[in-house]
């Protein structure tokens, strides 16, 4: 977990990429936190300077193949 912190610490928010889905789980969090309005303004930030992509098959794939790249 700490690698993944230290990696994402390290990349710009315009390399990154956030799924619909992630974006849903994390608002999500936000409504359930006691501090919505401060946990709201941070998401919004964040999301931001963020690429959204679009769910379909072409994106299944790429990240299906990145899974396998990875494990080997």
């Amino acid at each position: 977990m700490e690698q993944i912190r230290n990696k994402l610490e390290k990349t710009p928010l315009s390399e990154l990429i956030l799924s619909p889905v992630v974006l849903g789980e994390l608002g999500q969090g936000v409504e359930k936190s006691r501090h919505r309005e401060k946990n709201a303004a941070r998401l919004a930030r964040m999301v931001d300077g963020l690429q959204l992509v679009a769910l379909d098959a072409g994106t299944s794939r790429h990240y299906d193949n990145n899974l396998i790249t990875s494990s080997d």
